[in-house]
């Protein structure tokens, strides 16, 4: 086996291991041969990466002195890009006999044969290697300029200058064969791992266009499976976000409402006066009841800074056990509410209306062997006016604190005005619990026996739980 046919083995065998290494590290940017001929017994061979690394695209002369003599060989190697101007790099090699040079690195533009186009010389053009893998083309040729190739070796020394080469159909040249001198230790040159990947041997560069294949389809599955992560991180965010963000709201057409029925059930606690004939006692006391509820809330404006709310609504409460007794209330409450902010969700409201109560109430009580009855009817209208805020989040959810004042048309009993506190909390935009509560709240029934009447204060409680049966909602 002669030497030159083991160093081209030699040469492919760490092709293969270096380029495995820089293919995976570098994105696998195949190496194309260009061109190659022959200047006066040194061998020129032009070749370019298929496409840009991260730092570029690279380009290379692969020189070997197949002359007698050695042999200094200078000149430019040119890329001309496809954005129309031209990068150039200066090389000036010694080769002794039979030595080849594979290129220097890409630190060095001063003397080296190698370049590289970046982004700053040439912006390229994308085209796609796989269905979701796209590269960048920079180079449209590259070609030798001002070569000059001087012999070291002989007596008379010879310069040989070349014309410009730009060829592009690569050329098949048959190296003539080199009877080597007999040296017992032959010199072997150093190989650049760099510039290695450059030397233009075919079957290396099917073994790397092999692997990029195998490393693209990889990039892919890990694409789609990066992808199918990240989509399903955002949906979960996005699922979160929707609890503390308002629905983004209708667009205004012309005149929007809704018209929204309620029913529901609840408990009341209603300050009232007695009367017990038998003993001539007037009292302060309080009457019991659960209470069944209905209504129809009609919304106006709904997607403007400012919407109407009317309320009209009729409750009815029962005694139970030993008392015996009916309650009505009836009436309608108007509110205008106004958004504090932006979104929306941040608004405040004033509320005003008018409520109608009137009712029985006996209670029979045994003392010994006395029965007397106790009787508490009572009817009377009253005026409410209050004001407060409404915080809305998520869909379907709201917290509705507010502050009023009743005060009863007419007073039979020297009743005085009253304050109630009120919150009402929407929950999923079916379930409204409504809890109201006054202090010191006034009666407003007769007193038939004023001498023996102590007035004491009683309180005022009120709970509701209201379902919305269906929103009707026309534009």
């Amino acid at each position: 086996m002669s030497r030159q046919s083991l160093s081209v083995k030699i040469s492919l065998l760490l092709l293969f291991l270096v380029s495995s290494f820089f293919g995976i590290s570098q994105k696998n940017s195949p190496w194309k041969k260009l061109s190659n001929q022959t200047i006066s017994g040194v061998y020129f061979g032009l070749g370019r990466h298929t496409y840009s690394l991260t730092n570029g695209q690279g380009f290379s002369v692969y020189l070997k002195n197949y002359s007698d003599a050695a042999v200094t060989v200078s000149g430019k190697v040119v890329a001309k890009t496809i954005c129309g101007n031209e990068v150039t790099t200066n090389f000036s090699t010694t080769l002794l006999t039979n030595q080849e040079s594979s290129g220097g690195n890409f630190a060095d533009s001063s003397n080296s044969q190698t370049g590289v186009v970046t982004a700053d010389n040439c912006v390229g053009k994308k085209y796609f290697i796989s269905p979701k893998v796209a590269v960048t083309n920079r180079i449209q040729d590259v070609f030798l300029r001002d070569i000059q190739v001087q012999s070291l070796g002989s007596t008379s020394e010879t310069t040989t200058t070349a014309p410009t080469v730009n060829v592009i159909t690569p050329e098949t040249k048959k190296v003539p064969k080199i009877i080597l001198p007999n040296i017992s230790t032959p010199k072997q040159p150093t190989i650049n791992l760099d510039s290695i990947k450059y030397a233009l041997i075919n079957d290396s560069i099917q073994k790397l266009n092999k692997r990029v294949d195998s490393i693209n389809s990889i990039n892919f599955s890990i694409k789609q499976a990066l992808d199918a992560a990240n989509k399903k991180y955002a949906d979960s965010i996005a699922k979160r976000a929707s609890l503390l963000v308002v629905p983004e709201k209708k667009i205004i057409k012309s005149f929007d409402y809704t018209l929204s029925p309620y029913i529901g059930i609840g408990w009341e606690q209603l300050p009232i006066i007695t009367n017990d004939k038998d003993t001539a006692l007037s009292a302060n006391s309080t009457t019991g009841h659960p209470l069944i509820t209905a209504g129809l809330k009609f919304s106006f404006f709904n997607n403007s800074p400012f919407t109407l709310q009317v309320d009209p609504f009729a409750s009815y409460g029962f005694n139970i056990g030993s008392v015996t007794g009916t309650h009505w209330a009836y009436g309608g409450l108007v509110t205008l509410l106004g958004n504090l902010n932006h979104a929306g969700n941040l608004r405040a409201f004033i509320e005003g209306g008018g409520i109608g109560r009137n009712g029985t109430w006996s209670k029979n009580v045994t003392e010994g062997i006395k029965k007397t009855a106790q009787i508490g009817d009572y009817q009377y209208g009253l005026w409410r006016f209050g004001a407060g805020i409404k915080y809305q989040w998520g869909n379907g959810w709201y917290i509705k604190p507010g502050v009023f004042w009743d005060n009863v048309s007419t007073f039979t009993s020297g009743s005085s005005p009253a304050i109630l506190g009120d919150v009402k909390l929407l929950m999923g935009g079916k379930w409204i619990l409504d809890i109201s509560y006054g202090s010191n709240y006034f009666t407003n029934s007769a007193i038939l026996y004023t001498p023996n009447y102590k007035k004491v204060n009683e309180n005022y409680l009120g709970i509701k739980l209201l379902y919305n049966i269906k929103t009707f909602s026309i534009n």
